[in-house]
């Protein structure tokens, strides 16, 4: 299917380069990248029950987070909030 894509000029150039480098269209590099971006990450997908509530594992997660974090998390957002107000 043909179609127009408006790129940012980096992302062209990286298009390009790497279409030149396997010597195949640009057309193909794109769809393999689009392709890449869609494909399900290893790992994820998998999901569990816990105290009712359902939990999904995730890559690159901590383990837990505690309240502390949310602690650490809401006292960013107030920072932010007071720096902008």
């Amino acid at each position: 299917m043909r179609t127009t894509l408006n790129l940012p000029d980096d992302l062209m150039t990286a298009v390009s380069t790497i279409s030149k480098s396997r010597g195949t269209t640009m057309g193909e590099v794109v769809a393999d990248l689009v392709r890449r971006g869609l494909a399900p990450v290893e790992g994820t997908g998998t999901a569990t029950e816990k105290n009712g509530f359902t939990v999904f594992a995730g890559v690159g997660v901590p383990e837990q987070f505690g309240p502390e974090d949310v602690m650490k998390a809401l006292d960013g957002e107030d920072a932010v909030l007071r720096k902008n107000f």
